[in-house]
């Protein structure tokens, strides 16, 4: 226990070092004729004083007290400063492969991360696949999931809606995360390749309209979205056509004029279509990658590893140090599956013990923002000339 007999300058540090270098010390300094002694008499004997000498020192002392004042707040250390003087870094965290499937990844698991985002701060984007591998869709219009009901589903849902999406830019990660969907048959395409190859070689008319099937699926269950997930990899050099059908299927479904889009990697958001109008898609472009697996297999050694390559116990190194050095944003990206690993919980506990460690030491400097404001923020700064 500590003891309480400490004088005032041990219990309070800051006073002995504002008597000694600030104002208190300039005070001091002052000419002893300006302090109201006279300069051949040095009595201490206040009725000495001439009267004016005491009036006009007291002034003086004050004003010049007055000017040392901003010298004082000057040499508080910019780690405190920093945040009240500049814009907050953003940051935000991406969470792909969203599924309703209770035998995948239980309800209670939604909202137990749902509860956790809460408690820690933490917002981003969250992805939905509305038709999880072609086997039943999220309205349930071709059924239930073998193995669920739709008590099941439609309680997911609801937790979306109430505890996901105040902190979450929700968004369809396209339709089955697989092979493409027929949306005029309503089947899987199983001789075409994967969801994003294909898309990439269809006109901007079926792209747009594929994504607008994606939209409507999620607005028919009431979830509100703010853009699009490209699963598995999209050319990023055709960026510009899915910017420009993205904004046009969810102008269509929702009445969109701004929508952020998940697809490739970079250092911030970046615009990749705006229309003469304004409206305009915006990359949300993450710089960190998954460090998480979905393997039950976790060891308490491999929980305390992974977080302190994105952030070392005593805040000065790892990926997220390395980022908000740059002073631009933080974005970083998991999967749904990797955070429940297999029902241990492991990868939320990585990430837990990580970001509990990125507000205790960068707090005061940065900002949890969702997928589709962090975009916002980005949505006026001129795309960098390419190199």
């Amino acid at each position: 226990m500590k003891s309480h007999a400490m004088n005032a300058s041990a219990r309070h540090p800051h006073r002995s070092r504002w008597r000694d270098s600030t104002w208190w010390g300039h005070i001091a300094e002052v000419p002893d004729f300006w302090r109201g002694k006279r300069p051949l008499n040095r009595s201490t004997d206040a009725s000495a004083r001439h009267p004016y000498q005491r009036g006009l020192g007291h002034l003086l002392c004050f004003a010049i007290a007055g000017l040392a004042l901003p010298a004082a707040f000057a040499q508080t250390p910019p780690a405190q400063t920093a945040a009240s003087a500049e814009k907050k870094i953003p940051v935000s965290l991406i969470v792909d492969d969203g599924v309703f499937y209770s035998n995948k990844v239980p309800n209670t698991f939604l909202k137990k991360f749902g509860e956790w985002s809460i408690e820690n701060g933490v917002k981003g984007k969250f992805s939905v696949i509305p038709i999880y591998g072609g086997k039943a869709a999220i309205d349930g219009s071709n059924g239930e999931y073998p193995g669920t009901t739709k008590e099941q589903r439609l309680e997911w849902i609801e937790t979306i809606k109430t505890l996901i999406t105040p902190r979450w830019t929700i968004t369809p990660e396209i339709i089955t995360h697989g092979k493409p969907w027929d949306i005029k048959n309503q089947a899987l395409m199983t001789d075409m390749p994967r969801e994003s190859d294909w898309l990439a070689g269809q006109s901007l008319k079926t792209q747009t309209e594929y994504i607008t099937e994606a939209m409507r699926l999620l607005k028919s269950v009431g979830i509100e979205f703010g853009g699009l997930t490209m699963c598995w990899h999209y050319p990023p050099e055709k960026n510009h056509i899915l910017g420009e059908a993205t904004l046009t299927a969810a102008e269509k479904v929702a009445g969109l004029k701004f929508v952020m889009i998940f697809n490739d990697k970079g250092e911030r958001p970046g615009v990749i279509y705006k229309r003469e109008d304004g409206a305009m898609a915006v990359s949300m472009r993450p710089a960190l990658t998954d460090l998480l697996d979905y393997s039950d297999k976790f060891t308490e050694a491999d929980v305390q590893r992974l977080a302190d390559k994105y952030i070392s116990a005593d805040g000065t190194s790892g990926q997220f140090v390395d980022q908000l050095k740059k002073g631009v944003c933080l974005e970083f990206y998991t999967h749904y599956a990797n955070l429940y690993s297999g029902g241990t919980y492991r990868g939320l506990d990585v990430l837990t013990i990580a970001i509990g460690r990125l507000n205790k030491f960068y707090g005061d400097r940065i900002e949890w923002m969702t997928g589709l404001d962090i975009c916002k923020r980005f949505s006026e700064i001129p795309e960098a000339a390419p190199k």
